[in-house]
């Protein structure tokens, strides 16, 4: 039946492109707006949303391939008018816009970018991809570029009571330094450095080639922005300046003034494109925002606080299984575009892909970001493909627990609390950071722990070798809940139940301010002997300060866990 359907739809558009080639017009170039995030493809959305957002579809790297394709496929058209506004894309987007336009310029079409609007440096790196550069007599140019911004909360979450304590495997896991730092660590501004070393060698390479100049000449060029249009005519930046009405006869030359139309009408005298059916498919499946544990959303108006969109574990994995249920699907493209997220949702989605991977062809394609649980989903697949600006790559696990004891008090709350077992009340939020239920495991682990409250922890601290071997000469472990919670994070999998003391047993009730004036007696934790059900090597009762004593990991079932723990040493970079 469909077949049918496909040979009656391509009768009528053969009919069709017959008449528009004998009686149609075709511009001579065609306006094509850029602007917005660019995303790889349209997000579908239901029919209530898509009536109460009317108004064009925003463009996508897809669309504007399809129309690219299409004005290059009929060959009356000379070329594409760029109309560059509000491009707010990622670097990853814009390469591979830019890397489409040079694509049309190869097959014989031109491209043309007019800068009608202010010109920042990502609108100036995809015009870099035309033929020719104009501008409006009075744009400003402002390739000055690149930059990144990170705020710090520390002081002003302090002011209002709240704190925040950071857990992270690996000391470039910094994402948690803006809630305990007022500026950045080390590692966190090595590695910031870095990226921005990585765009910017890319903006250079882009203008150096686009406008014959050397990687030298395009540094100096950069520096000295921003221009105005006549002072970029100079600097090479911009070939020529005119206002949009003479543009028609600038294109044309010495020929015949040329028509220029907007895409919606010029796709109207354009010759479509036949529909090509194969029996086979391959399948789609993105996973676009923060990895988390549920259903996927989008808000439709991104809104602060409010989270924006949300990759959610359980619609991604009913896609794979639903590429993998279709006989007609001979492969899977798993589109990510996601710094990352949830532990379990990520190892969710990661155990589907390594699943059928084993059946079907599954290949990653990369977008702007795909890092930390990006990465770990992407892990699995037969194939990864990035761009050179994508940021992606895992460097660490973290946890986060805000409290907001202060805060309470300033309010006049008072939460009391009542307790059984080893440490139910360690994840509350009304309460501090305890000070011996896991910093050990965390030292031993490569983990490093700090507080916004100054004084309430100190990064990465173990115990003396005396503890340490007290530790390991076979006294029972104990050890809190929130312990267990993030060691099962770092590994997804799960710690037997602690052993109750006899105080845990009988229980008493236990007021919040007396919480939190006592500290806890006892021995120090040690690590249980299980991780993810695979063995452990403990450091042998040698302080695990010493390189010497230092725990090692064993395997636990998950590849980015294995990777960093395997490259991590009592918080030391191996």
């Amino acid at each position: 039946m469909s077949a049918i359907f496909d040979f009656l739809v391509n009768l009528w558009r053969f009919a069709r492109n017959t008449l528009v080639g004998l009686l149609g017009r075709a511009p001579g170039f065609v306006w094509i707006e850029v602007g917005g995030t660019l995303p790889e493809f349209e997000t579908p959305v239901g029919f209530v949303r898509k009536r109460l957002t009317r108004g064009p579809s925003p463009l996508t790297l897809q669309s504007l391939r399809e129309r690219l394709a299409r004005i290059s496929a009929d060959g009356r058209p000379r070329g594409v008018v760029l109309r560059l506004r509000d491009v707010e894309a990622g670097w990853a987007s814009l390469e591979e816009a830019r890397e489409e336009l040079l694509e049309f310029r190869s097959g014989g079409g031109r491209v043309v970018a007019y800068l009608s609007d202010p010109v920042d440096t990502r609108s100036y790196y995809l015009a870099t991809a035309a033929d020719e550069i104009l501008a409006a007599p009075l744009v400003t140019v402002g390739v000055t570029g690149v930059r990144t911004r990170v705020s710090f909360f520390k002081d002003a979450l302090e002011r209002l009571g709240i704190g925040a304590e950071v857990v992270a495997v690996s000391p470039y896991k910094s994402a948690g330094e803006t809630f305990t730092r007022n500026d950045f660590s080390a590692e966190a501004r090595e590695q910031a450095q870095r990226l921005l070393d990585g765009r910017y060698e890319e903006l250079v390479r882009a203008v150096a080639g686009a406008r014959g100049l050397t990687p030298a000449e395009a540094r100096e060029k950069i520096d000295r922005a921003p221009y105005g249009a006549e002072e970029a005519v100079a600097a090479r930046l911009v070939d020529g300046v005119c206002y949009e009405d003479e543009l028609a006869a600038r294109l044309a030359g010495n020929g015949d003034r040329v028509r220029l139309a907007e895409w919606g009408a010029a796709r109207k005298s354009l010759k479509a494109p036949y529909r090509r059916r194969s029996r086979r498919r391959v399948g789609m499946v993105q996973v676009s925002g923060t990895i988390m544990r549920g259903r996927s959303r989008k808000v439709p108006i991104p809104l602060p606080f409010l989270g924006g969109e949300r990759a959610g574990s359980e619609s991604v994995v009913a896609a794979l299984r639903g590429a993998e249920g279709n006989g007609r699907v001979a492969a899977v493209i798993l589109h990510v575009e996601s710094p990352g997220g949830d532990a379990l949702a990520s190892d969710l989605i990661w155990r589907e892909v390594q699943r059928i991977s084993a059946r079907k062809p599954v290949v990653v394609l990369m977008g702007n970001v795909a890092a930390s649980g990006g990465y770990y989903v992407s892990a699995p697949a037969a194939h990864v493909v990035s761009r050179r600006t994508t940021v992606t790559g895992s460097i660490g696990v973290i946890t986060i627990r805000p409290y907001a004891d202060r805060l309470y008090e300033k309010l006049g709350v008072n939460p009391v609390g009542l307790e059984r077992g080893g440490g139910p009340g360690s994840w509350t939020q009304a309460g501090v950071p305890r000070r011996t239920s896991w910093r050990c495991s965390k030292a031993r682990s490569g983990a490093s722990t700090t507080s916004s409250r100054p004084g309430c922890r100190a990064a990465g601290t173990c115990p003396t070798s005396k503890a340490s071997s007290a530790a390991g000469s076979g006294a029972a472990p104990r050890r809190s809940s929130a312990a267990s919670s993030t060691m099962s994070a770092v590994s997804g999998g799960r710690f037997g139940r602690p052993a109750s003391s006899a105080a845990s047993r009988r229980g008493r009730r236990t007021s919040w301010r007396e919480s939190q004036s006592r500290v806890r007696a006892g021995p120090r934790p040690r690590i249980p002997p299980t991780f993810s059900g695979r063995s452990w090597r403990r450091c042998g009762g040698r302080s695990s300060s010493s390189p010497a004593g230092c725990g090692r990991w064993g395997r636990t079932g998950s590849p980015m866990t294995d990777s960093i723990l395997r490259s991590e040493t009592c918080g030391r970079e191996i």
